[in-house]
């Protein structure tokens, strides 16, 4: 794909993150301020995605009796962090990512190549998949970190490459929480109009995260839109403390369950 085709601000997200991965790549993707700098064990690493995933499965399937187990998107999987602890649940699990250099990591880090493939996708959609393709597809901490209108274009993806009954399980922050000080509220909106400023100028081309809200509303709008119902929208801490951060669970329509 050109370069011209990808929207610019999916550029600038794509460039960030070639960055991050080329820096310190396990702790862009899980930002435990004790593990700068390389800090992360890698089997530590890997295996908070099992249990983060263990813990999600485990609640969706003593809700539901009828999750498809045949294949898994992990949207946004990074270096696979997610993808291989989906691979305990699923017969194929496909990670995707917008960084080419995270999928080579994840590809180096596949100790179950039989079951997990990792894609690289600098689109602004899904169009690598086709319909009704995913039993379920699954995304934490990701789409924060790209600006609302894609947010919300991947989530109609979401329901598009999900088979009519499937589901579909992410996490999304819907506000920002007041500061718990007005110096230190005033403080914060200075360094965020500072680094405006400077990524507009191209002063900083530093490596930095992007943090996008959507609002509750906004997501249920998009999602029933697309032919989705929303199940369940419950607080989490996906985002840090100074956001409101919601998981989502949605299934898709069709497919005769009830």
């Amino acid at each position: 794909m050109g370069q011209k085709s990808i929207p610019r601000s999916l550029r600038r997200t794509r460039n960030h993150w070639e960055r991050l991965a080329s820096i310190d790549p396990f702790w862009a993707i899980l930002t435990d301020p004790n593990k700068k700098n390389g800090g992360w064990d890698k089997d530590a690493f890997f295996q908070s995605g099992v249990e983060t995933v263990d813990d999600e499965i485990s609640r969706l399937c003593a809700r539901f009796d009828d999750v498809g187990r045949s294949r898994v998107l992990d949207f946004g999987c990074g270096v696979g962090r997610l993808s291989l602890g989906l691979s305990r649940h699923f017969d194929h699990v496909t990670g995707v990512d917008i960084s080419a250099r995270m999928i080579d990591l994840a590809g180096d880090f596949n100790c179950h190549p039989e079951k997990v493939e990792y894609v690289h996708s600098p689109c602004s959609d899904l169009r690598l998949f086709g319909n009704d393709h995913f039993d379920l597809v699954f995304s934490l901490i990701t789409l924060q970190h790209m600006n609302r209108r894609h947010a919300c274009r991947y989530l109609a993806e979401f329901v598009r490459v999900t088979k009519p009954g499937g589901y579909i399980l992410f996490q999304m922050p819907s506000r920002r929480l007041p500061e718990k000080s007005f110096r230190l509220r005033w403080r914060r909106r200075i360094l965020r109009s500072i680094e405006w400023v400077n990524r507009k100028l191209l002063v900083d081309r530093r490596p930095h995260f992007e943090m996008h809200m959507v609002s509750e509303s906004t997501i249920r709008q998009v999602l029933t839109g697309a032919g989705a119902t929303v199940i369940d929208a419950t607080r989490n801490s996906g985002s840090g403390e100074r956001y409101l951060s919601m998981g989502y669970l949605a299934r898709k329509e069709g497919g005769g369950r009830s």
